[in-house]
């Protein structure tokens, strides 16, 4: 009798796993960068309303049914880009079509940290064989400290969700990724007006 009714729980258990489908997705050609192992852990159940999703593969992860954001951790840099630049709300996004109708947003992070006291490490002072063995790093500081202060709008956030709930339209319903920025920029605009301190 015990027996049959551990091999009832345990086809249970495979019928209820059976129940969220998986996204299939691929792994980046770096996911298993320690880097994207950090990233990974932390990132959050819920994104801009939707569910996060099981994936299929190292450093990935999906957020909506069907998926809406897809996150591939691991790949590899851009650097200078002929890539089509968008902008909305007063934020650049480089557009890759090159597998449309699946488009890639890419934003700029700003990976130069704005804490000047670290512009004090050596670092700076070393050259950058990508740049030709320049000390680029350093005269990206001097730059940097030339260049005045901008402060975040409490807006960020919300502006941010606006673009990704446009950026899954491309996606998913193969919007125009240039209609959705313009409309993205509309609907933040229209959200900031309406907003009251």
């Amino acid at each position: 009798m015990r027996k049959n009714h551990l091999l009832l729980l345990t086809a249970s258990v495979l019928v209820l796993s059976g129940c969220a489908p998986v996204v299939p997705l691929e792994p980046a050609q770096q996911a298993n960068n320690p880097e994207c192992a950090e990233i990974i852990v932390r990132l959050p159940d819920e994104l801009a309303g939707l569910d996060k999703r099981r994936v299929n593969a190292q450093s990935t992860a999906a957020w909506g049914e069907p998926a809406a954001v897809i996150l591939r951790c691991g790949l590899e840099p851009v650097e200078v880009s002929a890539l089509i630049c968008v902008t909305a709300s007063d934020i650049d996004w480089l557009l890759d079509e090159s597998e449309a109708p699946n488009y890639r947003f890419i934003k700029p992070t700003g990976v130069f940290p704005a804490y000047k006291p670290a512009w004090a490490d050596p670092l700076y002072d070393e050259p950058v064989p990508f740049y030709g063995g320049q000390r680029a790093y350093r005269m990206w500081a001097n730059i940097a400290d030339n260049v005045a202060s901008i402060v975040r709008s409490p807006y960020d956030l919300q502006a941010d969700d606006i673009v990704n709930a446009e950026m899954a339209k491309v996606m998913n319903e193969g919007k125009d990724p240039t209609q959705a920025m313009k409309d993205a920029e509309a609907e933040a605009l229209k959200a900031i007006e309406g907003a009251t301190p």
